[in-house]
Formats: structure tokens, sequence, C-alpha cells
């Protein structure tokens, strides 16, 4: 999975854009709210096989990882995810 931060972002805005090649699904993820270091996310414009994702966060963990949770379709994954380059 590759997200696409942009910067800055808050409450309403775009977050950035997703690409999971395996499933494949892509689309941008939309902020609902942020609290703390958990940002809440819907996923929005979504193109492939993803119609079952509902929701994910991203929590910014003490060494510098993301950890991505997404629930949808009566399941939740888990990854973490590194800053890239």
């Amino acid at each position: 999975m590759t997200i696409s931060i942009l910067q800055p972002f808050e409450a309403g805005s775009t977050l950035g854009i997703f690409n999971i090649p395996m499933a494949p699904c892509s689309g941008t993820f939309k902020v609902t709210y942020i609290l703390g270091d958990i940002i809440h996310m819907e996923p929005e414009n979504l193109q492939g096989d993803c119609r079952s994702l509902m929701s994910a966060t991203l929590e910014l963990l003490s060494d510098g990882t993301l950890l991505d949770m997404s629930k949808g379709g009566g399941r939740e994954a888990r990854a973490i995810l590194e800053r890239a380059g």
C-alpha cells in the first residue's frame, strides 16, 4: 500500500491518494477528524476492487512510522507504513 499525503490537512480536507496494487484498489482519503496522534479517514473516489473499504485510521508511532488500520466488509487490516525515499 502507498499513501501520498498532501500537507497541510485538517478535518474535512483530503489527506492524500492511496493505492493498494494487490487488491487492486485506489482512491483518496478524506480526514473526518483528528484525535491526538490518530487521523480518522473515510475513502472517496474509489477505483478498482475496494467497494468494502469503509474507514481507516493512521496513527503516528514513536519510531516515526504510521500504523494503518482499515475496516470494511467485516474485516480489519493493519499495516506499518514507512516513509519512502
